[in-house]
């Protein structure tokens, strides 16, 4: 069978499943998140800062809670997806071909489990990996309990349940599929890790009052609860916060960023915007101005920029140009972002550098 046959065997088996339904990247879909209005997000953030800041200025402003589906970073790591359609879909093929032999197949009902399980399966597992066998059965028969397409909490569909609890059983202990996963995830990480430290950022200044949920300071890869309510190692915290203060300005960012692994910089970011935050109330309180700041040039559109108050400005990228091509690594510019083409217009300010 043909890659193209593939393809399209697989698509048409997701529509018979969900009658057409259109399946969605899974960090869309959220509690209290508008799913029809993602695509205008971008459009409409200048408007919405300033529509906060006039009529919640001190609400609560949060990335991850106790009921959210995934937490912040699987969502930032996932968000990564939409700029790879390509490779992601080409991913996702080879995994469903790669795997078919571990579904399981009945005459006269189709394998199990469904295109649209498998599918979300591949996604959570790129969000939260590493993800041990124990915590990827435990969401999956969660997940597709709520669903309430195959199974649900109060009528259980043991032959469809069983069959997912072994299709991740031997999927996690497949090699070659281990392999893939651990090297497609290695090329998706970085950006996910910025897409993670923007928002923070953006949290941590925009109109509202910040929250942390338990555990959030590092890298936090947790799913629904109860997996978002594990024990949080607060000791490792404490001990990454003062080997953080210890370390000289002069390579501090080099060395939190050697230590990425760590989580450090969210850690660091979370400390800096915190400190800011102490040092200019005035900047963030009820009374503070939210201007947006224009930015021009051929990337105009990856970049979000504000200033709250009189002299603290916000600047964080957003959709990160495509790594380049060997040829192209051989220069000295990065793709897609034209050397001096794309600036924006700083208002007059006292702020220093409290975050660089």
């Amino acid at each position: 069978m043909t890659r193209r046959e593939i393809h399209q065997n697989w698509n048409v088996e997701i529509r018979n499943q969900v009658e057409e339904k259109v399946l969605e990247l899974i960090f869309l879909g959220s509690i209290q998140r508008e799913v029809a209005k993602h695509d205008a997000a971008y459009v409409t953030q200048k408007s919405r800062g300033a529509k906060m800041q006039q009529t919640h200025p001190l609400t609560m402003t949060t990335l991850s809670t106790h009921d959210t589906k995934r937490s912040d970073d699987v969502r930032a790591r996932l968000a990564v997806l939409s700029e790879i359609p390509g490779k992601f879909n080409s991913a996702i093929e080879r995994w469903a071909r790669m795997n078919s032999a571990f579904r399981t197949k009945k005459p006269g009902s189709i394998a199990m489990p469904d295109r649209n399980t498998e599918y979300l399966y591949y996604q959570t597992l790129i969000g939260a990996w590493p993800l041990p066998m124990e915590r990827a059965q435990a969401y999956m028969l969660k997940a597709v309990r709520e669903a309430k397409q195959q199974t649900s909490w109060v009528a259980n569909n043991k032959d469809f349940e069983d069959a997912l609890r072994m299709f991740i059983e031997l999927t996690l202990n497949y090699a070659p599929f281990l392999r893939e996963m651990n090297q497609f995830v290695a090329r998706v990480q970085d950006a996910g890790r910025v897409n993670s430290l923007v928002q923070t950022l953006l949290k941590y200044t925009a109109p509202g009052m910040p929250d942390l949920y338990q555990g959030g300071e590092l890298w936090d890869l947790s799913l629904v609860d109860p997996d978002n309510r594990r024990p949080v190692d607060y000791g490792v915290r404490k001990r990454l916060l003062c080997e953080m203060k210890k370390m000289t300005e002069n390579d501090i960012a080099s060395e939190v960023m050697r230590r990425a692994d760590e989580g450090l910089p969210k850690m660091w970011t979370i400390h800096k915007a915190l400190e800011v935050r102490r040092e200019r109330p005035d900047c963030f309180d009820a009374e503070a101005e939210y201007t947006p700041i224009e930015v021009d040039g051929a990337k105009h559109d990856h970049v979000i920029a504000y200033l709250r108050g009189d002299d603290v400005v916000t600047v964080v990228p957003r959709l990160r140009p495509p790594p380049p091509t060997r040829r192209q690594r051989r220069g000295t510019r990065r793709p897609g972002w034209p050397r001096c083409a794309t600036r924006s217009a700083l208002p007059p300010t006292s702020c220093g550098t409290g975050l660089t």
